[in-house]
């Protein structure tokens, strides 16, 4: 079931519900991105931002497959299945979606892959929502290529990979994308490989991405218009428990920097030290998360978020990456009770993670540095926690057991 968790569109698809059963039918406003006057790097809060994922382990509802059926493809209570063969591989085509102008995204998954099986992850621009019949039309099927942008397991050496600008209008890197030339949508697809005839499906839970376009302004209203008093006054229920939930300390066991992986000829180093603490913060309960986080191969800065998703996953958690722009946005993020960790800048210009916990009375943000070595949480100002954190592009990492 693809789920919009930015704050507005969830509380629409509440609005909408609500809305069919008390009076009237709610159209959805899409809204509407401008271009922002402000410089690339000027702007902070208020950017353009996507945060979607693609969730297969509910058992009602809709998952948006493209086309409907699909073969070897199955919904379980545990997630898609895709029965994976030892002659060929099983695909799974997403529905496309549209990314508003957004260039770049950060990509994660929750998947499991049995131990002879294998995955890849692809995604592709496309011009319009309905591709296949686009492409029922086309003698060239290659105007539409595929690129690998995540991987997990076995995947056999006869199978194309690139992971490189095969297309011009994309660039690509394991679990993160660039557009370079403009389409309004995005689509994904799954292959999955099995080593052998017994090899058992591979399950995918969810398929996430979150990405900001610093460029736009977002001019999506607030709430959307249409629909019935009793829809608004829902939502301002929402908003205001989870403000109220936002302010509430959530319990943090804090994990300070491990310095001897830091290396200061590395620029992601710090990065990756940083990540790794805040991770043991958010999966404090789970005893095997220091092997799992031990075992975490290095990466540079693209593929660090979707590496952090997948171990949390690896440790038994649900998790997504999300990307923020507004204040309310990050209370919402808070609303279930946990805390959050967040991609952030230093003056240095480089980048860390911390943990959010929750806001005081004074809507300042109380956050755990493992830089700072310090197990008091700091006080970082509204106007500070969106420098540093909307000026790396309201990059979150959302955990739960």
């Amino acid at each position: 079931m693809i789920q919009r968790d930015r704050l507005w569109s969830s509380r629409l698809a509440l609005f909408m519900k609500l809305s069919l059963l008390a009076c009237a039918l709610v159209v959805p406003v899409t809204g509407v991105n401008a271009a922002s006057t402000a410089a690339d790097g000027e702007l902070t809060s208020h950017f353009a931002t996507d945060s979607v994922w693609y969730e297969f382990e509910q058992t009602l509802g809709t998952y948006r497959l493209l086309p409907r059926e699909q073969p070897g493809v199955r919904l379980t209570i545990h997630g898609l299945a895709l029965d994976a063969s030892s002659t060929s591989p099983t695909t799974c085509t997403l529905s496309p979606w549209n990314i508003h102008g957004t260039q770049e995204l950060y990509i994660a998954w929750n998947a499991t892959v049995p131990a002879h099986g294998g995955l890849l992850i692809e995604a592709r621009p496309v011009p319009q929502r309905d591709v296949w019949r686009l492409e029922l039309q086309r003698a060239d099927a290659h105007e539409n290529p595929w690129i690998v942008v995540g991987s997990i397991g076995r995947i056999p050496s006869e199978i194309a990979t690139p992971r490189t600008a095969t297309d011009p209008r994309m660039s690509a890197h394991e679990g993160w994308v660039r557009f370079e030339r403009f389409e309004p949508y995005v689509q994904f697809r799954f292959r999955a490989f099995a080593g052998d005839e017994h090899c058992e499906p591979v399950l995918v839970e969810r398929m996430c991405f979150a990405g900001s376009n610093r460029g736009l302004a977002s001019m999506r209203p607030y709430p959307p218009p249409g629909g019935c008093s009793l829809g608004y006054q829902l939502m301002r229920d929402a908003d205001r428990e989870a403000h109220e939930v936002s302010h509430t300390p959530h319990s943090v066991t804090f994990v300070s920097l491990d310095a001897r992986p830091v290396d200061a000829q590395d620029a992601d180093s710090l990065e990756r030290a940083s990540a790794a603490a805040c991770l043991r913060m958010l999966l404090a309960n789970v005893p095997q998360v220091d092997e799992h986080v031990t075992r975490m191969p290095r990466v540079d800065s693209r593929s660090l978020p979707s590496q952090l998703a997948s171990t949390a996953h690896e440790c038994g958690a649900r998790s997504r990456l999300e990307c923020c722009s507004e204040h309310r946005e990050a209370e919402a993020l808070l609303a279930s009770g946990k805390p959050i960790a967040l991609r952030t800048i230093d003056d240095r210009n480089c980048l860390g993670w911390i943990v959010l916990s929750s806001f005081d009375e004074h809507d300042d943000a109380l956050i755990y540095d493992p830089a700072s070595y310090s197990a008091i949480p700091q006080r970082w100002t509204w106007a500070e926690l969106e420098r540093r954190w909307f000026g790396a592009g309201g990059l979150a990492l959302v955990a739960r057991l």
